[in-house]
C-alpha cells in the first residue's frame, strides 16, 4: 500500500471513521473525515479493495464512485444513473450507464457487447466497459465481506459536489485548473483544512498514479459521508430498485437542506435518510 509520509497502525485508529474511495491508476484512493468535516492525513492508496477490512477497521461508511448492483435485461439501464444524469444536466456525461449484471464476468469488450446486445438490445459503451474491472473487483470484494454492504455505499462525485453548489451542476470540468479550485472553494463551505490536505496528499503521490481530480472526487465522497451523520443522506432513485441477485441500485450523498438556501432537487425523485 502506497501512503503518505507519516505511517499508522490500524489497530490505532480510534473513533468512527467516514470515508471517501475514488478509483485512481495507483488503485483505489482512500480519505478519510470526521464528523465535524476535517479531512484526516494520510490519505491511502489501497491496491485492492481488500486492503480496507485491514486499514479501516472502525469504518461506519464510506462512499465510493463506482456502481453496486448492476441492471438485468431486458431493460438493462439502472434508474439511479438515468436520474442522476437528468440531474446533472450538461454533465450527465459524466455518468456511464454500467454494463448489465449478466455482462460483469465478460472476458472481453466484445463479448460484454455480444452478451449485453442479445439480452438488451443495444452494447455497452467503451467507458462503461472500462469500468468494468473495477465494478467486479467491488462485486466480489461485497460477496466475500457481505457485512460491508451497509458500510460502501455507491455515490457520485458530480453529484455530491451539485448538493454542495446549492443543487446547481458545476459546468467547469473537474479536470481543469478553475474547475479544480471551484471545487475546493465549495469544499470549503464544510471543511477547514481543505488547502493543506490537498496539497500534502499531491505531494505525497506521484501524478501518474493520483491525479488531482482523484484527490477533489475523494474529498467530496468522504465530506459527504462524514455530513451523512448531522443530515442524513438522500438516496436515489425515490423508490428503491432491487436487481435479480438482490442488489440495491441506488446513488446516495448527504442531505445538505439545513446549509443551503435554495434547494435544486425539486423533481429529482430522491428521498432521505437512506
Amino acid at each position: 500500500m502506497e501512503r503518505t509520509g507519516q505511517h499508522r497502525n490500524p489497530a490505532s485508529c480510534k473513533g468512527e471513521v467516514f470515508g471517501g474511495i475514488d478509483g485512481c491508476r495507483g488503485g483505489w484512493l482512500v480519505v478519510e473525515c470526521d464528523p465535524g468535516g476535517r479531512f484526516r492525513a494520510p490519505a491511502l492508496v489501497c491496491k485492492s479493495m481488500a486492503e480496507l477490512t485491514e486499514w479501516f477497521p472502525m469504518l461506519r461508511l464510506a462512499l465510493i464512485d463506482i456502481p453496486i448492483g448492476l441492471a438485468d435485461p431486458p431493460i438493462g439501464v439502472r434508474n439511479c444513473d438515468a436520474i442522476a444524469r437528468e440531474m446533472l444536466g450538461a454533465r450527465r456525461s459524466t455518468v456511464f450507464y454500467p454494463v448489465i449484471r449478466q455482462a460483469l464476468q465478460a472476458s472481453s469488450y466484445a463479448e460484454a457487447c455480444e452478451i449485453q446486445s442479445r439480452l438488451c438490445l443495444f452494447k455497452p459503451s467503451i467507458q462503461s466497459w472500462n469500468l468494468t474491472p473495477r465494478i467486479r473487483e467491488v462485486s466480489e470484494f461485497l460477496s466475500q465481506n457481505p457485512e460491508w454492504r451497509q458500510k460502501l455505499r455507491e455515490s457520485h462525485p458530480e453529484l455530491c459536489f451539485r448538493e454542495l453548489n446549492r443543487g446547481m451542476p458545476v459546468g467547469e470540468s473537474k479536470k481543469t485548473s478553475a474547475g479544480r479550485q471551484l471545487r475546493l472553494t465549495l469544499l470549503k463551505r464544510l471543511s477547514p483544512n481543505v488547502d493543506e490536505f490537498f496539497e500534502r496528499t499531491r505531494q505525497a503521490f506521484r501524478h501518474s498514479q493520483v491525479a488531482d481530480h482523484d484527490i477533489v472526487d475523494a474529498m467530496v465522497l468522504a465530506l459527504h459521508a462524514a455530513m451523512s451523520e448531522r443530515y442524513g443522506l438522500v438516496s436515489i432513485p425515490a423508490r428503491r430498485d432491487v436487481n435479480d441477485a438482490g442488489e440495491v441500485m441506488e446513488i446516495v450523498y448527504a442531505d445538505m437542506v439545513d446549509i443551503n438556501e435554495l434547494r435544486g432537487r425539486q423533481g429529482a425523485g430522491g428521498w432521505r435518510n437512506a
